[in-house]
Order: C-alpha cells, then sequence, then structure tokens
C-alpha cells in the first residue's frame, strides 16, 4: 500500500498502545486513521512483554482502568477471532503478614472496582499454588480473574480489527519529524514524503523522546532494559498451570506461558541498564539474570 498524503489522525507506533488506539478510534468513526510504524507491528517491548493482566493497584484509578482490562483481554473475540491467548490461572501477591493492612487495603479497592479479591494466609494460601512453598508469616492476596496474554495475539488482533473498521496501518514506515506550522501540528514526514494531518498521536514508546524533541517538546523519558528469563517446568510439576505470582519478598514475579514453561522478571527496574539508542542494544537476557531469576523461581518453588 502506497503511503496516503494526508489523514485526519496519524498514529506514530505499531505497539499495543498504538493499535488499541488506531481500533478505538476507527471503531467510533473518528476519521481518516493512519498508523505509521516504522519496522513490524509489536517490533518494540509490546512484543517482548509480560503481558500480565491483573486488578491489584493502589488507586482506584488503576485498579478501574485494570477492571477494564481484564474483562476486554478475557473475552478478546469481539476484537480478533482468534482470542488474546488468554490464560486466567489468577494472580498471587506474596507479602509478609507485616504488610496486612496494605494489602486488605489493595483488596478493597478491587472489590469496589467489582473484582473478586481476598486475603489469604495458612492453608488456603497453600492451596492456591500447591507447588509452591509459603512462610508461616506470609499471606498472599489472590485475585482469580487475573492471568495473561499472548502479545503477540493483541496485537495482530487489534492490527487486524482497527483495518477491518477501515484504519490504515502501514509498518516499516519510520516517522523521521513532526511538522509543526504556528504552534500546532501540521504533518509528518516520512522517507516516503510528508503526511498531513492536524492530529498525531505519538505511542512511539522508548523512541517518543526523540519524536517530541524534533516537535519542540521535551518528555522526561528515560528508557530502560527490563530482562525476562524463560524456565521449562519439570515434567513432575503437576498441576498445568501456577498463578501468576508477584513475590514482594523475592522481588520477582512470574507468570505461567505456552509450552510447558514460566516467564520470570524482576519486580524491581531501580537497577536496570538505561538505554540511551533503543535501535541498538543486547537484546538477550545475561548469565547474571538468568542465575538470579533461577535461584528466585526455584526458592518460591522447589
Amino acid at each position: 500500500m502506497m503511503e496516503p498524503n494526508c489523514a485526519d489522525i496519524v498514529i506514530i507506533g505499531g505497539g499495543v498502545m498504538g493499535v488499541s488506539i488506531a481500533h478505538h478510534l476507527a471503531n467510533a468513526g473518528a476519521g481518516t486513521v493512519l498508523l505509521l510504524e516504522k519496522r513490524f507491528i509489536g517490533a518494540g517491548s509490546s512484543g517482548k512483554s509480560g503481558a500480565i493482566i491483573r486488578q491489584h493497584y493502589s488507586t482506584k484509578l488503576l485498579v478501574e482502568m485494570a477492571r477494564a482490562g481484564v474483562t476486554t483481554f478475557s473475552d478478546f473475540n469481539s476484537v480478533s477471532a482468534n482470542g488474546s491467548g488468554w490464560i486466567g490461572s489468577g494472580c498471587l501477591v506474596v507479602a509478609d503478614s507485616s504488610d496486612r493492612k496494605a494489602a486488605e487495603g489493595n483488596v478493597k479497592l478491587m472489590r469496589q472496582a467489582g473484582a473478586v479479591a481476598d486475603v489469604c494466609s495458612g492453608d488456603s494460601l497453600q492451596n492456591l499454588a500447591p507447588q509452591a512453598h509459603f512462610g508461616d508469616s506470609e499471606i498472599g492476596a489472590w485475585e482469580p480473574e487475573a492471568g495473561c496474554v499472548d502479545p503477540a495475539m493483541v496485537l495482530h488482533g487489534y492490527a487486524a480489527g482497527a483495518e477491518r473498521l477501515g484504519a490504515h496501518i502501514l509498518p516499516g514506515v519510520e516517522v523521521l519529524d513532526v511538522a509543526i506550522d504556528r504552534g500546532r501540528v501540521a504533518g509528518v514526514s516520512t522517507r516516503g514524503g510528508r503526511i498531513e494531518t492536524r492530529t498525531v498521536v505519538l505511542c512511539a514508546g522508548p523512541w517518543a523522546r526523540r519524536l517530541a524533541a524534533r516537535a519542540g517538546l521535551e518528555l522526561p523519558l528515560t528508557v530502560v532494559r527490563p530482562q525476562v528469563a524463560f524456565f521449562r517446568r519439570p515434567c513432575d510439576f503437576g498441576s498445568p498451570l501456577h498463578p501468576v505470582i508477584a513475590d514482594l519478598s523475592g522481588a520477582f514475579y512470574c507468570r505461567p506461558d505456552t509450552g510447558e514453561r514460566t516467564l520470570v522478571g524482576a519486580l524491581d527496574i531501580s537497577q536496570d541498564e538505561v538505554i540511551h539508542d533503543p535501535d541498538d542494544y543486547e537484546q538477550s537476557a545475561s548469565s547474571e539474570f538468568i542465575g538470579w531469576t533461577r535461584k528466585a523461581i526455584s526458592g518460591r518453588i522447589p
């Protein structure tokens, strides 16, 4: 498809934010919608996402937003005939009993938003994840409606849905500049030429600061490199699934994945490597990180 020379709305970036916005704008009949992605759909962080869908947050607004996410992704057929790859394993946030008040506060927020949630301990906690080991003083905030999705299925489901509704999605088209005329957006420039538009939605993730700067806008964004590792569960693991676990004492999270695998990542990203060029960074997990995650996950699930 050739690049058009104008659009009512231009979306920059083909990650989950971009394709979701394209789908919803097209569904709302907001005008001609054009999404430009410099590589391919999901080439950035969205395609590498842990894709956990949970409602456990500490503010009312985030809980309500997350509630909408759970209901959307657990029944994604209205967007995509292929679904979202939903794994409804539930989510368990494990903490020390000294954090019970905070956990109960978060559970209360979830319940107010319409979610099913509870604080568990003892045998009831152990029954939620029989393969895991829990200390006598540990508690768990449990939400059975949570789970995870296949990021590629969600990305391409939204993209296909947007195109079906009339949006144009062009992979392989890099936006080089955002043109400003008398203080407002006038268009975007690509290698194929200029596209006139009065509205740009910047969904470029790690590249957003660079593009915004070209339009005279300084965004206070720092790009970091979180890592994830995959571990194959042993043949005698038992139940095919374990819940999503956010382990506050171990500072890691894990979730079940297809192929008898478990994805593991760190909860604390404050020490993650800062990336200065999102086009040039190491994309494989380091041996140190793999060793740390293996120790963390096997300590919780022996």
